[in-house]
């Protein structure tokens, strides 16, 4: 009996810290999957966090999830994500950033391919019609 209770503790604790720190599925209007929150947590990036500071416009937090490592098909929702994130800070002050910190020429692709992978079909054409100076500057 004594065990059981103890389990089940452990398991609500567990699931309490989860979601605390690491669920944010939905944070204005961005859906965030399961998949790609464990795999952030698995890396121990703070995904949540990030994502409500580069909303706001704090520096640090846009660039450092721009340049957030991933691979298979979390690439594409993180581009998604990244799409979003230009939307609502704006093109010019992303663009602005990337040239304040002199993103070097590989981590320019980088945010080059998470853009272009949150794109449908990843479109180059949508890529230059929606952010057309960010485009150009990624590709110098």
């Amino acid at each position: 009996m004594i065990s059981i209770l103890i389990i089940m503790l452990i398991t609500i604790t567990v699931v309490y810290f989860f979601k605390k720190n690491v669920y944010c599925n939905n944070i204005e209007n961005i859906s965030i999957s399961d998949s790609l929150l464990l795999v952030a947590y698995d890396y121990n990036y703070d995904y949540c966090n990030l994502i409500r500071e580069a909303l706001i416009g704090k520096e640090k937090a846009i660039i450092e999830f721009s340049l957030l490592e991933f691979s298979d098909g979390m690439i594409y929702e993180h581009g998604e994500i990244i799409i979003k994130i230009i939307k609502k800070i704006g093109e010019r002050k992303f663009l602005n950033l990337l040239r304040k910190y002199k993103i070097s020429y590989e981590n320019k692709r980088i945010i080059y391919y998470y853009v272009l992978s949150g794109f449908p079909l990843q479109d180059e054409e949508i890529f230059k019609k929606k952010f057309p100076q960010l485009y150009k500057y990624l590709q110098s």
